[in-house]
């Protein structure tokens, strides 16, 4: 039985917060900037320039940075108030306060007008919240697209567990409690994203990482599993 917490998450994400410098955070962003997924990600969700882009679970702020390297104008949310604080901090020192915000939020309890965001993001996210729920609330505060990227329970950085150690063999990372729920399979997490949304597209990548795009609105026409 997975006891891991919502509070428990705070914790591990509040420490993970304190003990990344902006030096790390800087030589993180510059891998994350050029992470494979990015071309395809751009492409599908198109100009960013004054776009109003909600960061779902943007710890501290990787994500969040690129966008805004984009013109987008960024709301980022987390559990962790650590994080919070240290993305507000790097990002300021990236230039990026002007058009970037944070707040301390559960995914849960989404706080915004409706159709208020031309984009939500989320990394890693999916997996840790009530599916269905959740993705009833974004579609309540989206005009136009979601896009989120996910791992698969073989990806290797699912091999590790809260405390750095690899999954012993035969073992699942739901045993070592890596997570506080399990991960979902991609035809499962597709069939649940088709519910709410007319357009849902995703690719698979070598890493074994997920990128799913999803259309609020407009003729189902790309939708592949």
């Amino acid at each position: 039985m997975n006891s891991w917490s919502i509070e428990d998450e705070k914790r591990y994400f509040d420490d993970v917060a304190s003990r990344t410098t902006l030096e790390e955070f800087k030589k993180r962003l510059d891998n994350r900037m050029n992470d494979a997924l990015w071309p395809t990600i751009f492409g599908k969700i198109g100009n960013l320039m004054d776009r109003q882009v909600l960061d779902l679970g943007c710890g501290l702020g990787y994500d969040s940075a690129i966008f805004a390297s984009k013109g987008a104008k960024v709301v980022g949310i987390d559990i962790s108030s650590r994080c919070v604080e240290k993305a507000e901090l790097f990002l300021k020192s990236l230039g990026f306060e002007r058009n970037t915000q944070f707040r301390v939020m559960d995914v849960r309890s989404l706080d915004f007008p409706e159709k208020h965001f031309d984009l939500v993001f989320g990394r890693r996210i999916l997996h840790h919240i009530d599916l269905e729920r959740c993705l009833k609330d974004v579609h309540h505060l989206v005009k136009d697209k979601c896009c989120f990227v996910e791992p698969f329970a073989s990806n290797p950085i699912g091999g590790v567990s809260r405390t750095g150690h690899e999954v012993p063999a035969g073992e699942s990372p739901k045993s070592v409690e890596i997570h506080p729920l399990p991960f979902l399979e991609l035809s499962k997490l597709i069939q649940v994203m088709e519910k709410e949304f007319l357009d849902v597209w995703h690719k698979e990548y070598e890493n074994n990482m997920a990128l799913i795009v999803t259309c609020a609105r407009g003729k189902k026409s790309d939708y592949s599993i």
